[in-house]
């Protein structure tokens, strides 16, 4: 009775093989993972391709009363401004000094505010912003738009303004078009996912004809 039979002793034996094999793929597992978890880490900026670069009508709707602009005064266009709803389709998130355009084209909208004063008078834009520049680049050329004109620039490392006329609509929309993109330099073991063109700081609705 106190034997083992033959069929244990193979049951045992069996055995360590079989811990070896889980041990085996829990190491597996746990190494996958700790690879994974360290590439989130290597990798900077968001996705272009998780962003959409179009905006619904009922989307511009609901946004129009965030999208008024006073008169006369410079907005901001960064993260802690209640202006930033002015930012369109092309655009990444806002940032503490300003927003980067993340996209060949990108749109800026807004809602001058009735202004008794000025009424009759001819508006114009002007625009804040600097370019990304990469490599041996001194300068980089964007159009920016509106309805009433369209300005090519070539914007150096300092940045610059640009200005526009703006026609008597009730709506505004200035679009900012980039030759091409370029990925920021990266820090060592980074790997910025974005592609930029001109980061936009601020914007003004004024009185008179651009200079």
């Amino acid at each position: 009775m106190g034997r083992t039979s033959p069929r244990d002793d193979g049951s045992h034996r069996r055995q360590p093989g079989r811990l070896t094999q889980i041990y085996t793929m829990v190491t597996v597992g746990l190494l996958t993972l700790a690879i994974g978890s360290a590439a989130a880490f290597w990798v900077a900026g968001e996705d272009p391709a998780t962003e959409s670069l179009s905006e619904s009508e009922s989307l511009r709707n609901e946004l129009k009363p965030l999208r008024r602009v006073p008169i006369g005064d410079f907005v901001y266009l960064n993260s802690s401004s209640d202006h930033r709803w002015l930012l369109g389709p092309g655009f990444a998130l806002a940032e503490d000094d300003g927003t980067w355009v993340r996209a060949r084209e990108a749109e800026i909208i807004f809602y001058p505010e009735p202004d008794a004063e000025v009424e009759g008078n001819d508006l114009t834009v002007e625009l804040s912003m600097s370019p990304l520049l990469v490599g041996d680049a001194t300068s980089r050329s964007v159009t920016v738009s509106s309805s009433a004109e369209t300005v090519s620039v070539s914007l150096p490392a300092g940045g610059g303004r640009v200005s526009l006329t703006l026609t008597s609509a009730e709506e505004q929309v200035i679009r900012i078009r980039c030759d091409d993109l370029d990925a920021p330099t990266s820090a060592v073991g980074v790997n910025d996912l974005r592609r930029l063109c001109v980061k936009v700081y601020a914007l003004a609705v004024l009185v008179g004809e651009t200079e």
